[in-house]
C-alpha cells in the first residue's frame, strides 16, 4: 500500500518504536507531507500528491471529528462559527411579568405624552423624581 518514511531505528521483528514514529510525523509534517491514517489505524506518511493527499485529508478530517466534540447539531468543521439566532425562540416556561402590562423600555420615548399618573409610575420604579425624568427625557 503504502511506504512509511524510512529515518527512524526499526526493531528486530521490523516494528518501529513509538518514539520513532512520533518523529516520522513530526518530520513529515514539517516537510509538507501529510499524515495518513489507514484503514486499520495505522499511521503512515503520505507524499502530498494527488489520490494520497486527498486520501490523507479525508482520514485527517475523520480523525478530527472523531476527536472533536459537537456544539449542538452543528459539525466540527463549523464549530469555531457563532451561529447568528435570527428569531430566537421563545421559552415554554411562563412569563413572570405581564404581558399586558406597559413595556416601559419602549414607551419611555412617549414620556411626554402619558398621563401624571403613568409619568409618576415609572419614575419611582426607576428611582428618578418626575421633574427630573421629564428634563432629561422631554427636552
Amino acid at each position: 500500500q503504502l511506504k512509511i518514511v524510512e529515518n527512524s531505528e526499526q526493531q528486530p521483528d521490523g516494528s518501529k518504536n513509538l518514539m520513532a514514529q512520533e518523529q516520522d510525523i513530526l518530520s513529515g509534517i514539517q516537510d509538507r507531507k501529510i499524515a495518513l491514517v489507514t484503514q486499520r489505524n495505522g499511521i503512515l506518511i503520505a507524499s502530498s500528491c494527488g489520490e494520497l493527499e486527498f486520501r490523507a485529508q479525508q482520514s485527517l478530517i475523520e480523525l478530527i471529528s472523531r476527536i472533536l466534540p459537537h456544539r449542538g447539531c452543528l459539525t466540527p468543521m463549523h464549530a469555531h462559527l457563532t451561529p447568528a439566532t435570527v428569531f430566537p425562540e421563545k421559552s415554554t416556561m411562563f412569563e413572570r411579568t405581564n404581558s399586558n402590562s406597559v413595556n416601559y423600555s419602549k414607551s419611555l420615548h412617549q414620556f411626554y405624552f402619558l398621563s401624571a399618573a403613568q409619568k409618576w409610575s415609572i419614575a419611582s420604579k426607576i428611582g428618578f423624581s418626575v421633574e427630573r425624568l421629564d428634563q432629561f427625557i422631554c427636552r
